[in-house]
């Protein structure tokens, strides 16, 4: 299968493409770097492109057969005004972008989004064995909205009505 990612250079990402390529899969990342990391599998590689921007990174999502969102600013800062934005926009226009640019192609695909409201807390040691239970982060009025604004921004962007 060809895998289309966004957030896989970040914490999940990395570990979820490696081992996509591992199990024999084409993985493409999208990454704002304008000089790529050198991929840790010849599988992987890497588009240059902002995910909140609607632009020529887009025509790469229909030729894939999986579309995998874990794209989204850090929630580790101060929550300010400008910070709540900031996590705001990277997750909903991340997603209505990719969902736009799905609905440019041709065929079915499975795209899978996810967001995190919550942080992991210290660790001294991670690994895939240990079970990780999000905290809540405070906020529960802003994550909320995220979490709304998540889902109206795909459905939206198809002119289909919510199930």
């Amino acid at each position: 299968m060809k895998v289309f990612v966004t957030g896989g250079t970040g914490f999940v990402g990395t570990f979820l493409s490696e081992a996509l390529a591992l199990a024999g899969h084409d993985i493409t990342i999208l990454t704002r770097k304008k000089e790529h990391p050198t991929p840790a599998h010849s599988r992987l590689r890497f588009v240059t492109g902002d995910p909140k921007q609607e632009d020529a990174w887009m025509a790469e999502v229909p030729k894939h057969d999986w579309v995998i969102n874990l794209a989204g600013a850090s929630i580790n800062t101060r929550w300010t005004d400008e910070a709540k934005k900031t996590m705001y926009d990277s997750r909903v226009l991340t997603t209505k972008n990719l969902v736009a640019a799905l609905a440019a192609g041709d065929r079915r695909q499975l795209f899978c989004s996810t967001s995190a409201p919550g942080y992991y807390g210290p660790r001294s040691r991670i690994s895939w064995g240990d079970r990780w239970e999000a905290v809540s982060s405070g906020f529960p009025g802003f994550t909320n909205r995220t979490r709304c604004g998540l889902f109206s921004s795909s459905w939206s962007s198809r002119n289909s009505p919510a199930p």
